[in-house]
């Protein structure tokens, strides 16, 4: 990847993931895509990741795949994870959400398998079941894993700040354009009403019988190092304005 240091933070935590998720069973094999539609939610960090990726690898035509789906007519959050924490963290009520589920598949979806695979964002990379979805109708997923995932999900949008959040076809199409990708890039997104804008981290939420799992989390990421940067650094600004946990 080109010399952008925010991919580099964003590498480091997925494989931070990748070290955690070992802990658990899962049943998802390769061609198992009963997941895969699109109904996923990224951050324009994610969004440029996988574009700059595509770039390097000299496939980014797999791009022209997005013009199959109209953007408008996939479902894009009017708040990001953050915000949504915000929400709750205050008691208030978030604003409602028009929510319609994209039954059809992922446009980067090709005979069950993922084009875009090892630049996958971390919402593809979170989705795992203990029971096969196409017979059980649904992901079975350990409760402690959905709070680490709300978790770190809140990292990268805290990393991504300014930036926006949304649908994968949404994200994708507005950083094509040559200006937006530019301007991602330089800290200066223009202004649109069809993303949700990244927050910092206003606090964690997670209830209180996974609150040592989340501080074991927390303590670990501090422990990664990016080239220069050390996390702990960063997480410990993060946790002076939102408290310890």
């Amino acid at each position: 990847m080109a010399e952008f240091v925010k991919f580099d933070i964003l590498k480091a935590i997925y494989q931070f993931y990748e070290d955690y998720v070992t802990n658990f069973d899962f049943v998802c094999q390769p061609g198992c895509a009963t997941c895969c539609t699109q109904h996923v939610f990224i951050t324009t960090l994610e969004g440029a990741f996988i574009i700059k990726g595509l770039e390097e690898v000299g496939q980014s035509d797999i791009l022209k795949r997005l013009i199959s789906v109209d953007p408008n007519s996939v479902f894009s959050p009017k708040v990001s994870t953050n915000r949504l924490a915000a929400y709750c963290l205050r008691r208030q009520e978030p604003p409602e959400e028009d929510i319609t589920f994209a039954s059809s598949e992922c446009p980067f979806l090709e005979n069950g398998l993922c084009l875009i695979y090892s630049l996958r964002p971390f919402a593809c990379r979170s989705f795992f079941s203990q029971k096969r979805c196409d017979l059980s109708g649904e992901a079975i997923i350990p409760p402690q894993l959905v709070t680490v995932n709300i978790l770190i999900n809140q990292f990268i949008e805290h990393v991504d700040t300014p930036g926006y959040y949304g649908n994968l076809v949404a994200i994708l199409s507005f950083l094509q354009k040559e200006e937006n990708l530019g301007r991602y890039y330089l800290g200066s997104l223009p202004q649109t009403d069809n993303l949700a804008q990244n927050q910092p981290i206003p606090g964690f939420l997670y209830p209180p019988e996974h609150e040592l799992e989340v501080k074991k989390v927390i303590n670990k990421l501090a422990l990664l190092r990016i080239g220069k940067i050390e996390m702990k650094f960063v997480i410990k600004e993060i946790l002076k304005g939102v408290g310890h946990v």
